[in-house]
């Protein structure tokens, strides 16, 4: 099997999935007025029942001058959150970005996602994509760690496999995939305890854990139209090669042991 080319698998939803969180971001050309609160508010108010909570973050990233790397400007984000946490809406003046922690199946974030997109269309109006990305982050962790051969096929588990894994503290891997006109990054293996791969998206546990995170993006160079149903029509494929790719690194025993039926 080719999980790039074959056809798709079908969705079996895993009521216990690992996944500790799905991040799609849709970047655009720099809208300033989007720092504004007066210009952010329509885009709040239109999202608000669902997402009540606002948080207003300043990020700061890097630029390289000619005395070196320095400071960059300071860019407003506006977090929006549900009540009980488990989803985020980030609108910022370069991109509108939807991720949870509870994630519902796919169908259901892709119209919460849908949502979101055509309130930016609506009000902010990027006039083109610059890129879209969609992620998917697991940890496996406990008793899983355990199970992994069986969880797991050999080749993504590669020295995990081996005698010496009782030895591994720290073992990844990254792969890069053409997808058509994407890209797909894939990055697999085992962590110690209070490790993390990305502190923004995954917060660090008091014991080892084995991570798979797939990361698919349009390559630079395709920017398109900001049209909300083409945006989510790209982000549903994503969504499934992203699955399809899930599927070949896992086994049957996977899908049983956290809740599917097969």
């Amino acid at each position: 099997m080719n999980p790039f080319t074959d056809s798709l698998p079908s969705e079996i939803p895993l009521p216990r999935a690992p996944l500790v969180r799905v991040l799609c971001q849709i970047r655009f050309p720099a809208v300033l007025s989007v720092e504004s609160q007066e210009f952010a508010a329509p885009f709040q108010e239109e999202l608000r029942q669902q997402y009540p909570i606002l948080r207003q973050e300043q990020s700061t990233g890097l630029a390289i001058g000619p005395s070196g790397v320095v400071p960059a400007k300071s860019e407003t984000a506006w977090r929006f959150h549900d009540l009980a946490n488990d989803w985020r809406v980030s609108l910022s003046p370069t991109f509108v970005a939807l991720e949870t922690t509870k994630y519902p199946g796919r169908q259901a974030f892709l119209e919460r996602l849908l949502a979101v997109v055509v309130a930016a269309e609506r009000h902010v109006k990027p006039a083109v994509v610059d890129r879209i990305g969609l992620r998917y982050l697991d940890r496996l962790s406990e008793e899983a760690m355990q199970k992994l051969p069986e969880l797991v096929r050999p080749e993504i588990l590669g020295i995990a496999a081996t005698e010496v894994n009782a030895q591994v503290s720290h073992s990844v891997t990254e792969t890069v995939f053409e997808v058509g006109s994407a890209q797909m990054m894939a990055r697999w293996g085992q962590i110690p305890a209070m490790a993390t791969m990305d502190p923004d998206l995954m917060q660090p546990i008091d014991r080892p854990s084995w991570i798979l995170d797939l990361d698919i993006f349009t390559k630079e160079g395709e920017a398109t139209s900001f049209i909300a149903n083409d945006v989510l029509t790209k982000v549903r494929g994503f969504a499934e090669r992203i699955h399809s790719v899930f599927r070949w690194c896992v086994t049957e025993e996977f899908l049983r042991y956290y809740g599917g039926e097969i």
